[in-house]
């Protein structure tokens, strides 16, 4: 019988490490949480007691050549794959090798120039992406702070979760999209590659990365560490786009 558990936990840890050495994409578009959250108990209950396990995950996210995104990815200056080794790449360039919290990973989506170029679905993969890395790299201390039951390397999208993101879809219009809106029309009056209608596409931009902002600020409580340097530096860029 311990054999036959050795055996099943052998395949079972091959079949993880394969999906992450290219099979991601696939992953984070699942909307199985049973499936998810299966996988995500295999994976704590392998990587807890087995250090070198969760050595040789990691290492083949930094491998992995898997395109996570489509559009246009510069890295030192010069046209790269989107790949998820790529992204993880850029992203430690920018933010450093140590353990960031989800301010920081907001930041980095809604700022940086290679998740600038991305629709929303994308940016979430991107988002999916850095949230697996820190909840691996980083275990156990990723999770403090996180009841066991809801310990996860792959990121799920809960049913809580999902009704933020639906009560923010749902809501009316904020002063930001309607300020985007008025500004495209002023947009069309003007030629393109001209000086006016270039600074109206910067504050079209500056508008949507506020709007971003929000819209994530919205899914932590009131008074949370998260939200409060989320809304300081959405009051930071209202500010800066008042003076200019």
């Amino acid at each position: 019988m311990e054999n036959i558990n050795n055996n099943t936990n052998q395949g079972a840890k091959q079949d993880t490490l394969e999906l992450f050495e290219g099979n991601l994409g696939d992953v984070f578009e699942l909307d199985d949480y049973t499936l998810l959250e299966e996988l995500n108990d295999d994976i704590i209950d392998f990587i807890a007691v087995d250090v070198k396990f969760k050595n040789e995950l990691e290492y083949a996210l930094y491998k992995n050549p898997e395109k996570l995104t489509h559009k246009t990815f510069i890295l030192d200056g010069s046209p790269h794959a989107p790949s998820v080794r790529n992204w993880l790449r850029d992203f430690i360039r920018t933010n450093g090798s140590g353990i960031f919290d989800n301010v920081a990973l907001t930041k980095y989506v809604t700022y940086s120039p290679n998740c600038q170029r991305l629709d929303d679905f994308e940016k979430e993969m991107v988002r999916k992406l850095l949230s697996l890395y820190r909840n691996l790299k980083f275990f156990p201390e990723s999770l403090n702070g996180v009841p066991v039951e809801k310990w996860e390397i792959i990121p799920i999208e809960r049913e809580e979760d999902l009704s933020k993101a639906r009560s923010v879809a749902g809501a009316p219009r904020t002063e930001e999209e309607k300020e985007i809106d008025e500004l495209k029309k002023e947009e069309e009056n003007y030629e393109a590659g001209g000086l006016e209608r270039m600074a109206i596409e910067e504050e079209i931009s500056e508008e949507a990365k506020i709007e971003d902002l929000r819209i994530e600020a919205n899914k932590y409580p009131a008074g949370s560490l998260e939200r409060k340097a989320l809304d300081e530096e959405i009051r930071k860029m209202e500010k800066r786009i008042v003076r200019g």
